[in-house]
């Protein structure tokens, strides 16, 4: 099983995981189990092409598979292949129409596809099933500041951080909203203060560096590229 299988690789390394998995998968090709796994490990090593792959053949053949959707689709948004991830968003909310996720997927999606009004609703779905869940109200900021609605945007975003002050991406997402906003300062401040949470955290060294770089501060933003 599968799960003997994981028992297994706690042993060994990540190549190894996924020639395991493989096997499994040459095995059973219509068991989606460890094509789910395959697709965590290859996501785990950054190999974001194979673990679409793995996401989407899992979701395919086990529909039931939210999480699969979710993450199928959350990268095909990255890749700004927008009506592929509603689409993988809508085949989540038909299995599980209260995954607050999923609603979230597919109001990114909308935002993508320019339809805003869409994506607000989805949106709003998603904090009204879960009014705690920071990553629903990071959406709501970046819906916000398309709009031109700053105001609200702020206030989502600052909301996010609250309700999850430990989240790098909620934190990164206020940062880059203040930066956008021109407060320079503010942004510079959040930044510092997600690697007061996680000094190893490569986006915010990546953030903060490329904020030093375009405030003609190069020094400041050595240390941020060595880390990387």
């Amino acid at each position: 099983t599968a799960m003997e299988i994981d028992e297994e690789l706690k042993k060994q390394n990540r190549d190894e995981a996924i020639i395991q998995y493989r096997n499994a998968i040459k095995t059973r090709p219509e068991w989606a189990e460890p094509h789910y796994k395959l697709a965590q490990t290859y996501q785990a090593a950054g190999d974001y092409v194979n673990a679409y792959s793995e996401y989407a053949r899992a979701a395919d053949l086990d529909p039931s598979n939210v999480d699969a959707q979710i993450r199928a689709g959350t990268l095909l948004l990255v890749a700004g292949e927008f009506a592929a991830a509603r689409t993988r968003a809508e085949l989540a909310l038909r299995a599980d129409p209260k995954n607050a996720p999923a609603h979230i997927l597919l109001g990114n999606a909308h935002a993508g596809l320019n339809e805003p009004g869409s994506a607000l609703r989805q949106i709003e779905q998603a904090i009204t099933l879960e009014p705690s869940y920071a990553p629903a109200w990071t959406a709501l900021g970046a819906v916000k500041f398309l709009g031109g609605r700053r105001e609200d945007a702020a206030a989502a975003f600052h909301k996010a951080v609250e309700l999850s002050p430990k989240s790098i991406d909620s934190r990164l997402a206020l940062a880059n909203f203040e930066w956008a906003s021109g407060k320079v300062s503010e942004a510079e401040s959040t930044l510092q203060a997600a690697l007061a949470i996680d000094g190893a955290n490569a986006a915010a060294h990546r953030t903060l560096a490329l904020l030093y770089l375009s405030t003609n501060r190069a020094p400041s933003a050595e240390p941020h590229f060595k880390a990387l």
